[in-house]
């Protein structure tokens, strides 16, 4: 349970600049998160977690939850526009120039 609240958590929080046009892609905003623009739970995407089963040795799990939210986001638009993204972040005029 704390495996999959933890990339939930991740998946929602670790990166929602990336359908803003913000400035963190080019510099250094914040300097605490009183000023991190968060998703609001109403913007939140549904969000599944599935655990597979490996005989890796274990490591840290909160981060590989944040690498995937752009991909996910740019493939789920790629099979519904049939355009593919290949800049961040995910805004309108991305979009119709694509």
């Amino acid at each position: 349970m704390r495996i999959t609240s933890s990339l939930g958590n991740r998946a929602t929080t670790g990166d929602p600049g990336i359908l803003s046009d913000c400035e963190a892609f080019r510099r250094v905003e914040q300097s605490n998160f009183d000023s991190y623009q968060m998703l609001r739970i109403d913007e939140a995407p549904a969000v599944e977690i599935h655990i597979i089963q490996s005989n890796d040795e274990a490591g840290g799990i909160g981060e590989p939850g944040t690498s995937g939210i752009a991909p996910a986001v740019a493939n789920a638009i790629f099979a519904a526009t049939g355009k593919r993204l290949r800049k961040l972040p995910i805004v309108p005029e991305v979009l119709r120039r694509a």
